[in-house]
């Protein structure tokens, strides 16, 4: 969400495997790259 221009949202879509959306996930998620590995491994054996 872009707060400067009206709160404009843009949408970015793609899987988790593709690097560019990997570091969005991390960037957002709490606890960055630790907490994603922490549910990968939980969701993924």
């Amino acid at each position: 969400m872009q707060k400067d221009q009206e709160n404009t949202v843009i949408y970015t879509s793609g899987s988790i495997e593709d690097p560019a959306i990997n570091r969005r996930i991390v960037d957002i998620l709490e606890g960055t790259r630790p907490a994603f590995d922490k549910r990968d491994d939980k969701y993924i054996p």
